[in-house]
């Protein structure tokens, strides 16, 4: 699904379909409710892995490397 897809059936702009998606709360409840109803249409489903890669709040756990001070001179 594209965005753009969701876009010209619910006869909205890409940012209010983003902000319906992230629930911003300015977005117009109606506005919002058609969006979803789209979304739902379409097969939509949040991706959560995707969504916190993008955002840097992913669990990701990564070692880090370096010289031990002990070697150190």
């Amino acid at each position: 699904m594209d965005i753009r897809e969701s876009t010209h059936r619910a006869k909205v702009s890409t940012a209010t379909v983003s902000r319906a998606i992230n629930r911003v709360p300015t977005v117009d409840p109606q506005l919002a409710k058609r969006v979803w109803k789209v979304l739902e249409e379409l097969g939509y489903y949040p991706n959560t892995q995707a969504r916190a890669r993008v955002s840097g709040r992913g669990n990701l756990w990564v070692p880090k490397l370096g010289v031990s001070r002990e070697g150190a001179p």
